[in-house]
């Protein structure tokens, strides 16, 4: 199924029909076929018309979520940039997307290499601005205990 999808996306061997290809990239996903959930995901993350998908990245999330999970790398990828920018997550989290940037690196995704480059400074000075707020809250666990006449009733 997934290659039929593949077919008609890219017009090999038969007309480039979009519809088709969309009908057997869901086929194929509902399946569990991470390579569609993925190429599904980015039909919902771009809202493709003509294949009748609006945009949703709560959706698209949602299917790199389970591409992810068996270990498919552009869905990691895709995944770790919805977590960097926030979009259909509930928040923003660097350290989820540098995890998950790194895990598609490891797989050879050369896209990601590049990204996680550029990506680890970002998360490094998010530590560092933490690390620093820690180190100025460390004076005030070295103050002595408080006397009793020293508390306010």
């Amino acid at each position: 199924m997934f290659s039929l999808a593949r077919c008609y996306w890219r017009g090999i061997g038969v007309s480039n029909d979009e519809k088709l290809a969309a009908y057997w990239y869901k086929a194929s996903s509902s399946l569990g076929n991470q390579h569609a959930q993925t190429q599904i995901g980015i039909f919902y993350a771009k809202g493709s018309m003509l294949s009748g998908f609006d945009q949703n990245y709560n959706e698209a999330v949602e299917l790199w979520r389970k591409a992810s999970a068996q270990g498919n790398p552009i869905a990691e990828f895709n995944l770790a940039g919805c977590y960097q920018q926030g979009l259909g997550v509930i928040e923003k989290d660097p350290s989820r997307a540098a995890d998950l940037y790194s895990r598609s690196a490891t797989s050879g995704y050369e896209p990601a290499k590049d990204r996680l480059e550029d990506f680890i400074p970002d998360v490094t000075s998010a530590a560092d601005s933490d690390n620093n707020m820690h180190r100025q809250a460390l004076p005030l666990y070295n103050l002595p205990p408080l006397k009793k006449s020293e508390i306010k009733k």
